[in-house]
């Protein structure tokens, strides 16, 4: 076999390998792994992605995703103001942390799920391009979000880590095996 007929042979196995979907289904069981750290654990590729803020501050309805949970009152507690007015803001002594949990969302950690917008994106954005599997987000507010969140936290914060590139490696490494050997 000539030098040419050989890589014609191997750029049309390679072709075939990219067609079976191989480097997708490998990335698909890592890819769950991800959006359970980051958005179930709050971990980013290096560690905890980090803690909500507990400064005081006022939040209207426009904070709350579950407006319900505003209970409208000031630093003293009281639900109007001297005048008869009522108080259209709460007062959170324990500042976001306290904003979150008032509404039954995660405080103890950052875990990047408020509305859960962010999360249903990037767990939904896995896609096959060219023979690679591409994640990220589609919904151009939340690519906002994440840009400025991964400048908040950190460029690693949607990285892998090096676990989840070894089973990433490993599965597609097993899987090319079984399309190449059967």
């Amino acid at each position: 076999m000539k030098a040419g007929e050989y890589f014609e042979r191997l750029e049309q196995r390679l072709e075939a390998v990219v067609a079976t979907g191989i480097v997708h289904q490998a990335a698909l069981p890592v890819h769950t792994m991800v959006v359970e750290r980051i958005f179930g654990r709050g971990q980013k590729a290096t560690g905890a992605i980090g803690r909500y803020s507990t400064k005081p501050f006022y939040a209207g309805a426009v904070q709350f995703a579950k407006h319900t949970a505003l209970n409208a009152k000031g630093k003293s507690g009281k639900t109007v103001f001297k005048n008869g007015k009522p108080h259209k803001t709460m007062y959170l002594p324990q500042g976001y942390k306290q904003l979150k949990e008032t509404q039954g969302l995660e405080g103890g950690f950052v875990n990047l799920t408020y509305t859960a917008s962010l999360k249903n994106d990037f767990a939904t954005s896995l896609v096959s391009s060219g023979g690679m599997a591409v994640s990220g987000f589609n919904n151009q507010a939340d690519i906002e979000k994440a840009e400025a969140l991964k400048k908040k936290y950190g460029n690693d914060l949607f990285a892998l880590t090096d676990g989840e590139l070894k089973l990433f490696a490993t599965e597609t490494g097993r899987r090319l095996t079984g399309f190449l050997f059967k």
